[in-house]
């Protein structure tokens, strides 16, 4: 039995090796570069993928800030509610905010 997200990985390594071939001309079996380029070229695309991970890293950060900020707006409506008499409706609401 396959693993479809292997599966899926070797698909894209294929298609980024075809498009590669058209843009540069070139694939990996080439002999111009010297075992010093390709660590260089390897470290160049690591630096690239540190940078996007960065970036995935702080979207996360924004998005788990606002989700504690939306909490906060929503335990004050549950308190809103159970002043004003919706202590089933406050109920329900607490459970989706307290469900994480």
């Amino acid at each position: 039995m396959c693993d479809p997200n292997v599966e899926c990985l070797i698909a894209k390594h294929r298609e980024r090796a075809a498009k590669g071939l058209v843009k540069y001309g070139v694939d990996t079996t080439r002999t111009d570069l010297t075992a010093e380029q390709w660590l260089q070229h390897l470290q160049e695309e690591l630096m690239d993928g540190a940078v996007y991970c960065e970036r995935v890293l702080v979207e996360v950060e924004r998005l788990r800030q606002g989700n504690e900020q939306l909490r906060g707006a929503l335990r004050a409506a549950i308190s809103l509610l159970n002043i004003a008499g919706f202590a089933p409706e406050a109920g329900a609401l607490r459970g989706i905010v307290e469900s994480d």
